[in-house]
């Protein structure tokens, strides 16, 4: 089943959203309250434009629609969400903010490798082109991503 769902179990703990930076918390705010609330996009809008600068406001907020919808439409599985007052934040999220930290700091292969795992073949080019205008408008706005870990490969 592919789309968007809310998070099945509120009381594991992924990770505190106190603990992320500006642009990560833009991220998951504004996506958790696209997915309950479609008619929020005016505030959402605003909020990225507020936050980042009028130019690069609306770059994000186009790269985030439109990833947002591929989200929604074409995910190779079911992505998990939290509801808007959690404060905790789930894996799938960190997946997304992952993705567009690997972006921002050209990592390449890291943004093919989450790719693949949250989207099919046929729209992973599409994805990742979405990912990577949000990583830009995000980065000449101000917001850089904290760099995903590089782990070492071990056999």
């Amino acid at each position: 089943m592919a789309g968007l769902n809310v998070e099945p179990s509120l009381n594991r703990k992924y990770c505190p959203i106190e603990n992320m930076s500006r642009g990560e918390r833009l991220i998951i705010n504004s996506l958790r309250r696209w997915i309950f609330d479609k008619k929020s996009m005016p505030r959402i809008s605003r909020r990225f434009r507020n936050d980042l600068g009028c130019g690069p406001g609306r770059l994000a907020i186009e790269g985030f629609c439109a990833l947002a919808n591929l989200l929604t439409t074409s995910s190779r599985r079911a992505v998990f969400i939290r509801y808007p007052s959690c404060s905790n934040v789930s894996t799938d999220e960190r997946t997304i903010i992952a993705l567009i930290a690997a972006a921002q700091h050209n990592q390449h292969l890291h943004v093919s490798a989450l790719t693949r795992w949250v989207f099919p073949l046929a729209v992973q080019t599409l994805a990742i082109a979405y990912v990577s205008m949000v990583a830009i408008a995000l980065k000449d706005g101000g917001c850089t991503l904290t760099r995903p870990a590089a782990t070492p490969l071990t056999l």
